[in-house]
């Protein structure tokens, strides 16, 4: 009897937190949105795959016998602290419950996601339930200090993962990463005129009509100085905003074509030696943004500053125009292309009030890894720097290509964090201790090929806005030895693999690679080392086929099969 009392006096002084380990209450509102329940169902699920034996319910009040994890939007704590939409608060409240609020109902989702990130230890790494790390157990519930978060970048974007598009392996990755569109910016001028009979708003490209109709193969400008094309263009954009009253954003964007209107003599020239249409361009777009600011206000306009009008203009853009600097900044690593990217940006925050970076880190079509971390930790840090606050990029993945997306995203939320931590991590989480080494390593071969030794070759010579990816004649001017050493790094990552799950992850990456080195033989007329023999276009294919069982390769194979010719 007496041991009996003092196993219960011991009870009662427990604290909460030892005694709701294998109990949950999680705290939402049943009317939140969709969004909202699905991050809350994916916390759920899991929880439930770290901890099989945890026993979680849903309420809309806090419980004595639980840890209690609140889900709630506007809550004071976080309305007080937070300015950003996106942005959310993790706090612990007391020994049995803590509280995640955004002031918006993305912030308050993207903090589910900060905390199973943050506090439980769960990964994303890539797409894919293959890529999902989880810790081996929940070691609390609680964060060891409040997180306030906010994104530096406003508009964190990496084409064509669509973090709306529910059931895409792609799409959810990006949400879960905290990716989203603050303002549209993209080639509009079709959608925009579609329904104009005017065929004068059509410019008129070396004296004829640049199209015969407002076509939608995007290959013509519009007449920006045509009588009536101002007036046109706001009425459209004001239907817009009436008919879609929760859209924040309308993209100004230019088709993606250099027939803009000839009859205009007398231009300068581009900074790169184009016929230069900025002032007519963005006369028209001051114009037009006037126009509807009058009738439908605090809405944002993004454009893209781009081929003939591509440099600022010689006048200030009204203070909700967004410009996107299109470049591919891979091409830092030359001192002088930094330089004058660098002054292009200058030129446009001397007329803009927000400025956005458009790039190009593809990814797919290339036929090697392509990692630059240093370089991408670089420019984004120097554009957070000079307050670039949106950025998208032309991502198309070759998932090879490991950490590069999602060392992005962490960036995109923080530049400041060190890039080399948030590399040790996702390697450690990704391959276990043991084979991070060999995995760091064999993405520092093709960190060199793309930083320094890329600058020597015939390819590089060819480069412009972005690189050619699409012509495949950098593969004659890679050494051999680096993919030598390339798979002695695999091959060591996969004979010290931890488990199962690290090992299947290494193996899927070396499968990637084999297929790159089959490409690279075959270019370059080479024996295939293990086979003794010259590779075939059938070898090649029966590689690509045998890639398609990962669903997250189904873009690179479809994009393989269109575009690379030998």
């Amino acid at each position: 009897m007496k041991n009996l009392v003092n196993v219960l006096l011991f009870l009662c002084f427990l604290p909460m937190t030892v005694l709701s380990q294998q109990s949950v209450n999680i705290v939402v509102d049943p009317n939140s949105s969709t969004n909202i329940l699905g991050a809350v169902q994916e916390m759920t699920t899991i929880l439930k795959k770290i901890q099989p034996t945890l026993r979680i319910q849903r309420s809309q009040s806090t419980s004595n016998d639980n840890v209690n994890i609140v889900i709630k939007t506007g809550d004071s704590f976080a309305k007080s602290n937070l300015s950003d939409s996106d942005g959310f608060v993790i706090k612990k409240i007391d020994n049995r419950t803590v509280l995640i609020s955004g002031i918006s109902e993305i912030g308050t989702e993207f903090g589910i996601y900060g905390y199973l990130e943050d506090v439980i230890g769960v990964c994303w790494l890539m797409p894919s339930d293959l890529w999902l790390d989880l810790p081996a157990k929940i070691s609390t519930f609680f964060p060891s200090s409040v997180k306030i978060e906010q994104p530096f970048f406003l508009t964190r974007e990496l084409s064509p993962l669509d973090p709306g598009k529910k059931g895409s392996k792609m799409g959810e990755w990006a949400r879960r990463n905290k990716l989203r569109r603050r303002v549209e910016f993209h080639h509009n001028m079709n959608t925009l005129f579609q329904n104009s009979k005017n065929v004068d708003f059509i410019a008129s490209y070396k004296g004829q009509q640049a199209m015969p109709n407002f076509s939608s193969n995007g290959n013509w400008q519009p007449n920006f100085s045509a009588k009536g094309i101002t007036e046109y263009a706001s009425k459209e954009i004001i239907a817009f905003f009436r008919k879609n009253p929760t859209a924040s954003s309308y993209s100004l964007g230019i088709n993606d074509s250099y027939r803009f209107d000839t009859r205009i003599v007398g231009l300068s020239k581009t900074k790169a030696g184009l016929t230069n249409f900025s002032d007519s361009y963005y006369k028209w777009v001051n114009n037009v943004v006037n126009n509807v600011n009058k009738e439908v206000p605090n809405k944002t306009f993004g454009l893209l500053a781009y081929l003939n009008v591509g440099d600022a203009p010689s006048f200030k853009l009204a203070k909700n125009v967004v410009p996107f600097i299109p470049f591919e900044r891979l091409q830092w690593i030359d001192g002088q292309s930094a330089q004058s990217d660098l002054m292009m940006l200058k030129d446009w925050k001397d007329v803009s009030q927000e400025v956005g970076w458009y790039d190009y880190i593809y990814g797919l079509n290339y036929l090697v890894p392509r990692p630059y971390f240093k370089t991408l930790d670089n420019y984004i840090k120097r554009g957070a720097a000079n307050n670039v606050r949106h950025y998208y990029a032309e991502f198309y993945p070759n998932w090879i290509d490991g950490p590069k997306g999602w060392l992005l995203t962490k960036l995109l939320w923080d530049p400041n964090i060190p890039s080399e931590n948030l590399l040790d991590t996702w390697y450690t989480k990704a391959f276990g201790t043991r084979s991070s080494k060999s995995m760091k390593a064999f993405y520092g071969v093709w960190e060199n090929f793309w930083t320094v030794d890329v600058k020597k070759t015939a390819w590089w010579k060819k480069r412009k806005i972005w690189l050619a990816f699409s012509d495949t004649s950098y593969l004659k001017e890679i050494p051999q030895d680096n993919y030598a050493r390339s798979l002695s790094y695999l091959n060591d990552a996969l004979k010290n693999a931890e488990n199962g799950q690290y090992k299947e992850r290494i193996q899927y990456l070396k499968e990637m690679f084999d297929f790159q080195c089959l490409n690279y033989y075959y270019v370059n007329n080479i024996s295939n080392p293990i086979t003794k023999n010259k590779v075939n276009k059938n070898e090649i294919e029966n590689s690509l086929q045998k890639l398609r069982r990962y669903e997250i390769n189904d873009v690179f194979y479809r994009s393989y099969k269109k575009a690379i010719k030998y």
